[in-house]
This record gives structure tokens, sequence and C-alpha cells, in this order.
């Protein structure tokens, strides 16, 4: 056998070995895994049972915003109108 062979031949039993070993640890820890997420879930799953919804924020809490946006868009149109009628007299002024 050549050195090529004799290394590619060690490389194979050494990884059949390791396989061996791996496959049974491999589907046990995939085993607990799947145990895992089953029980996750049910933890979930009555925990959310156990507590009733109740939003975080109602329609109420933005009324305050409301008015201030409205009180913004008021005050920018107004300044709009004075801006326009400022120009339109100036305008009228130079002819």
């Amino acid at each position: 056998m050549k050195f090529k062979e004799v290394i590619q031949h060690i490389g194979g039993s050494l990884k059949s070995i390791v396989n061996a070993y791996m496959l049974p640890l491999k589907c046990i820890f995939r085993r607990l895994v799947q145990i895992n997420l089953l029980v996750m879930a049910a933890l979930i799953g009555l925990k959310a049972k156990a507590y009733a919804y109740t939003s975080l924020i109602s329609a109420g809490d933005f009324t305050a915003i409301e008015t201030d946006v409205t009180t913004a868009a008021t005050g920018i149109i107004t300044i709009a109108i004075i801006i326009l009628g400022a120009a339109l007299l100036i305008s009228a002024l130079r002819r």
C-alpha cells in the first residue's frame, strides 16, 4: 500500500469509529431538543390561558396627542395665511 492509501484507510476507519459513537449521541440530543420544545410550548400555552388579555394602550391615551397635533396644524395654517396675506399686500403696494 502506498502512503496516501494508508492515510485514506486510517481516515476512513476513524470516521466510521467516530460516527459509531456520535450517532447515538445525536439521536439523544435530538430527542432532548424535541422534548424541550414540547415542554416550552405547553408552558407557554398554560401561561397564556392563565392570564386574561388586556390591551397595553387604549384610544383614550391619544386624545392629548390629537389635541396637540390639531393645535400645531392650526398654527401652521395661520402662519401660512399671514405670510400669504403679507405677500399679497406687498405686491399690491408695489403697483
